[in-house]
């Protein structure tokens, strides 16, 4: 027996519309006046909606920005499943740098939210962690294989620390705009990636 797909209704996709409006308004405030200091009643009012509409959708700040990580999470596993076409050297991986730098400056705005709401809100740094721990596994799957000889989880402790080293000095680079070139920043990381992909 076959199951019938649900057609969305127009409820469906005003409820979807109102959702993202809420969200976008939230990471211009969260960018412009900080994500501390941002209300849910002025998200509400900068979204052009009641409060009561804002908690039918939302019942935090943290449960925003959880949304918007999840709905980049497929961005982010699509950069990591690139490093499978990837050769251990400091040009590939430099070049594979330039793609991760890409998605931070068109998601600037949302990587600065994940950040600021990380170092207030226990929940959205847990899951955060959370996709670093599902993404080194499969890459551990993936890039390990059947080798013994490799501790896979100090392999995977690796990745993770690579991962985040890579996200600190991308936010200081294009959230913040830091005086270091670009270029020695990718270099330098493109050679320890090198060296742990090798």
């Amino acid at each position: 027996m076959t199951k019938r797909r649900r057609v969305a209704t127009q409820r469906d996709i005003d409820k979807l519309q109102t959702q993202q409006r809420i969200v976008d308004s939230a990471l211009e405030l969260f960018e412009t006046t900080g994500y501390e200091t941002t209300s849910m009643v002025r998200i509400a009012r900068s979204a052009e909606t009641s409060r009561a509409n804002l908690y039918l959708h939302f019942t935090s700040k943290s449960q925003i920005v959880l949304h918007r990580m999840r709905q980049l999470e497929t961005e982010v596993l699509g950069l990591y499943d690139g490093l499978d076409h990837v050769e251990p050297t400091v040009d590939d991986v430099v070049t594979w740098l330039e793609e991760a730098a890409r998605l931070w400056k068109s998601h600037r705005a949302e990587f600065d939210a994940i950040s600021r709401a990380m170092t207030v809100d226990t929940e959205v740094f847990a899951e955060w962690l959370e996709l670093h721990r599902r993404i080194s596994q499969t890459k551990a799957a993936a890039l390990i294989g059947s080798r013994s000889d490799v501790d896979r989880d100090q392999w995977e402790a690796h990745l993770i620390t690579l991962m985040i080293g890579l996200e600190h000095n991308f936010y200081y680079l294009y959230v913040r705009g830091q005086s270091i070139p670009e270029r020695l920043i990718l270099r330098s990381l493109a050679e320890q990636w090198a060296a742990f992909l090798g």
